[in-house]
């Protein structure tokens, strides 16, 4: 019985493995190709929405069945810093459409409008990208409230969060934020480069060595002073 069986077995262990090649092969020309081109060639820190938002453009063209897209999206979901609404902000302000550079300076007024100074101070949570969205300042979920506050939805905890200022806008008057309409905001920041990944990497380090602020600072300084 096991000698009629093994050829069997060993077959559909070869469509399953031919399947698997062909599938990631088709994802990697079609979709992570792509999408590596797209963060060498743009690696400032205002193109991290727009190429989040090209890669799951090439996930929705992409010849994927429903279980494999659910698979790829939920690596997407994991590494979504880049949906988050601080840095679509940003991006919206450092386009070259003048239609999103105003609603960025849009965005941005409003919020200013109704700060309340005795809010706590505000914590990151990783958003939950809109596998739908059409733009990439949909990546979120945003919604308006009756008194014009924003909120919008992340993975990390139920319900709706407050939309805050982006900490790079947040020097700015209201006069030199208007004029972004006709001059984008630029940003010296890289945020795909080989350089931030080492210094993501050295400060994760520091911090599991020392406690205090000041001594992970200069145990983080030591080790790139030692690398040279």
């Amino acid at each position: 019985m096991f000698l009629k069986t093994w050829p069997a077995v060993k077959y559909r262990d070869y469509l399953s493995y031919r399947y698997t090649i062909e599938t990631c092969t088709k994802y990697i020309i079609t979709v992570y190709y792509k999408a590596h081109t797209d963060v060498k060639m743009h690696s400032a820190l205002e193109y991290g929405a727009p190429n989040l938002f090209k890669e799951i453009q090439y996930i929705r063209d992409c010849d994927l069945t429903r279980k494999e897209r659910e698979v790829v999206m939920h690596h997407v979901q994991i590494n979504s810093y880049f949906g988050h609404p601080e840095t679509v902000i940003v991006a919206l302000l450092c386009d070259s459409q003048i239609e999103n550079r105003r609603l960025g300076i849009e965005w941005v007024t409003k919020i200013r409008a109704k700060v309340d100074p005795n809010l706590p101070v505000r914590r990151y949570y990783k958003p939950r990208i809109n596998e739908d969205s059409k733009s990439y300042h949909e990546l979120f979920l945003l919604k308006e409230d009756a008194a014009g506050l924003f909120y919008w939805t992340d993975c990390s905890v139920p319900g709706w969060v407050r939309v805050h200022e982006p900490m790079i806008t947040k020097k700015y008057s209201m006069e030199e934020l208007e004029a972004l309409e006709w001059v984008p905001l630029s940003t010296p920041f890289k945020c795909h480069s080989q350089e931030v990944e080492s210094a993501v990497a050295l400060t994760s380090q520091a911090v599991k060595k020392v406690v205090h602020k000041e001594r992970k600072i200069g145990e983080a300084l030591v080790i790139e002073a030692s690398r040279k």
